[in-house]
């Protein structure tokens, strides 16, 4: 195998649908798939920017933070806090 290659039964091993990090951030697994996004036009209370509806595929299945990230968590991964 050619460095930076993976080996094709790797991707095949179940992954766990969440994980904590080492610095208790939580992760939760998305797996790939397909979906329509938006709201239909004729849908009550709709706001205009819901549409229009559209076919989303999400080729790889990848991990989504939990929770919104924490200054204090922003801090300890990349070193700094530009919002002061």
């Amino acid at each position: 195998m050619a460095p930076g290659e993976t080996n094709p039964s790797e991707n095949l091993k179940p992954k766990p649908t969440d994980f904590t990090n080492t610095i208790g951030m939580e992760f939760m697994l998305i797996p790939m798939g397909e979906y329509d996004m938006g709201s239909p036009s004729n849908e009550n209370d709709r706001f205009d920017n819901e549409g229009p509806v559209h076919h989303v595929k999400i080729s790889k299945t990848f991990y989504m933070g939990k929770y919104e990230v924490t200054q204090k968590q922003w801090r300890e991964v990349m070193g700094n806090n530009p919002s002061r």
